[in-house]
C-alpha cells in the first residue's frame, strides 16, 4: 500500500511546475514551447522579455542529464507562455536537498540528493 501511495504522490508532484519568471519587458503572443531555442551566446539583437528560473525539484528524473532536460523543458514552456522564442542561459547550478524516507520499522532516514536550478533570459529574436 505504501509503495502505491508513494508512486501516486510522485506522479502528482511531477506534474507540478517549479518555474517562475520576473517580467522585465513586454510579453508577446504565446507560442509553442518547441519553437523556443536554447542559446549560450548572446545574439546580436534581441528583446528581453523576462528572467526565468526553474528547478528539477518536482521532476522524477534520476540522472543529472535527465534533471537538466526536465528543467530546460519547463523553461521552454515558461518562455513560450510569454511569447519568447529564445532562452539565453545565465547559470546552471546544483541545489542540495535531504529526502526523508520512512523505513519499514517506522523510523525515518534522510538521503542526500541534488536538484538542478537553471536561470535564463527569456528573449525574442526577430527573424526579419
Amino acid at each position: 500500500m505504501n509503495k502505491i501511495y508513494l508512486f501516486l504522490v510522485a506522479i502528482f508532484i511531477s506534474g507540478c511546475s517549479a518555474s517562475s519568471h520576473i517580467l522585465v519587458g513586454e510579453t508577446r503572443t504565446p507560442i509553442n514551447a518547441s519553437q523556443v531555442r536554447v542559446l549560450v551566446n548572446e545574439p546580436a539583437e534581441y528583446e528581453l522579455i523576462a528572467i526565468v528560473e526553474s528547478s528539477s525539484k518536482f521532476s522524477i528524473a534520476v540522472t543529472e542529464q535527465g534533471k537538466i532536460e526536465a528543467v530546460l523543458e519547463e523553461l521552454k514552456i515558461e518562455a513560450a507562455k510569454l511569447g519568447a522564442n529564445g532562452l539565453l542561459l545565465d547559470s546552471v547550478n546544483n541545489e542540495s536537498v535531504l529526502v526523508p524516507v520512512q523505513n519499514p520499522n517506522g523510523s525515518v532516514s534522510h538521503y542526500s540528493g541534488s536538484n538542478k536550478v537553471i536561470k535564463a533570459k527569456a528573449i525574442y529574436i526577430d527573424s526579419d
